[in-house]
């Protein structure tokens, strides 16, 4: 299997590609803009240069028209001293009969049939990256003079950026190595720490704290890993305290819940349920189908609580056919009576059609002897701190035993609430 790319490593790729970018970009630009520089240049520097040999030449020009004298060695050595101090880049005597290529005759066409008071003629060849300019300064053009001026090439724009790019560079290189390093603090850093902390939650080291300080969002997720892991914590003292049938919470859970509200000053009433006749139905159709009933009622608590008790109510299942259900004073009586009425139909299911229809079951009590049993039925009772003060679980747990005796005494299903003060 592959290796995963780190979150650091595509940082550094991304920096680096950024870089190379921002350089390449800058470099461009730079190398545009001096391209444009050194072209502004070398045109004012080929006007310019223009302007003197055309003044140089024309105090030749009587010499070169009274004749006798070697015509392009003469104007060759009056533009030395322009050449020689770079006022001119390249000079070219242009004779009557000088050979030329297609693009100066061309040129030569438009001199001689130009305005004979123009002396100056200006051609840029952007394809040549070169400016010509033929400059006369006979009567009739029998010489002419042609300058040429590079406009501006990459090699000269480049020596002169060639400081600027290398200081940039290097600037880039510090600036990245600076932000990789507070990069790694801000995220690298607290990835690893959380990825970490995951990996010690899945072993099972709910205990375990991630520490993250930087008042940022990174912050905010170790807090709220710090906070699930105290949950799941929960989750799994729950899960190994629930009753293995029904999975509900067992005695540890509903005794820290009812402490939490005691301990709290909130108002509750906790529902002590139990089967009446439950024995003898085991009895008769065997422990599978105790089960089968058991797991029914605790479908009925659970759907009755979700249909008109509250939202942070308690189902738990303390063991065999005993249930408790801890709501609130003011949803107390909805929720038995929906349990009351949910059970009285559901049980239904769990006899021979027989047995419903005649309106009890056959079976042995307790010392043995055949004995006609009424259809199960559920009786609840219920402990309140809404009308005199409750200290403690086993408090709640006594109450309740002394209540659902009433409560099985009415034979069917019924609910009884302990409101002495």
């Amino acid at each position: 299997m592959p290796a995963k790319n780190s979150i650091q490593n595509r940082l550094i790729l991304l920096m680096v590609m950024s870089s190379v970018f921002f350089i390449v970009a800058f470099t461009a630009v730079q190398l545009n803009n001096t391209m444009s520089s050194i072209t502004t240049y070398n045109t004012f520097r080929a006007k310019l240069g223009a302007f003197a040999a055309h003044n140089a030449l024309i105090t030749i020009a009587p010499k070169i028209q009274a004749g006798g004298i070697d015509a392009v060695k003469l104007v060759e050595e009056t533009l030395q001293p322009l050449m020689i101090s770079e006022v001119l880049e390249r000079a070219q005597v242009i004779r009557p009969d000088s050979d030329l290529s297609p693009v100066d005759k061309r040129r030569m066409d438009q001199v001689k049939t130009g305005d004979k008071d123009n002396w100056l003629y200006f051609f840029i060849d952007q394809e040549q990256k070169e400016v010509s300019i033929f400059v006369t300064f006979l009567p009739g053009d029998a010489y002419v003079v042609k300058l040429t001026y590079s406009l501006g090439n990459i090699a000269a724009a480049f020596r002169q950026i060639y400081n600027p790019i290398i200081f940039t560079i290097i600037l880039t290189i510090a600036a990245n190595i600076v932000l990789a390093v507070l990069l790694s603090r801000v995220i690298v850093t607290p990835v690893r720490k959380l990825h970490g902390f995951t990996k010690t939650i899945a072993s099972g080291d709910l205990a375990s704290k991630v520490l993250i300080k930087t008042d940022d969002e990174f912050e905010d997720l170790g807090d709220a890993f710090n906070y699930m892991s105290v949950e799941l914590g929960k989750m799994r003292e729950r899960a190994e305290n629930a009753n293995p049938l029904t999975k509900l919470p067992g005695n540890i859970v509903i005794m820290e819940e009812v402490d939490k509200r005691i301990k709290g000053d909130k108002k509750f009433v906790v529902l002590y349920s139990d089967l009446n006749n439950f024995k003898a139905y085991n009895d008769k159709y065997g422990i599978h189908k105790g089960d089968e009933a058991i797991k029914m009622t605790a479908e009925v608590m659970k759907s009755s609580v979700r249909e008109k008790g509250n939202a942070d109510d308690l189902v738990g299942h303390e063991g065999g056919d005993d249930f408790v259900v801890v709501t609130t004073p003011d949803r107390a009586q909805e929720v038995a009576d929906t349990i009351i009425s949910n059970f009285n139909e559901g049980v239904k299911s769990l006899y021979d059609p027989k047995d419903i229809e005649q309106g009890f079951f056959i079976s042995h009590n307790r010392s043995g002897e055949v004995q006609k049993f009424p259809i199960m039925g559920i009786s609840l009772a219920g402990a309140t701190n809404a009308h005199r003060p409750i200290a403690s679980y086993g408090e709640v747990t006594n109450i309740c035993a002394e209540v659902k005796k009433k409560a099985k005494a009415k034979g069917s299903s019924a609910y009884v609430l302990d409101v002495r003060t």
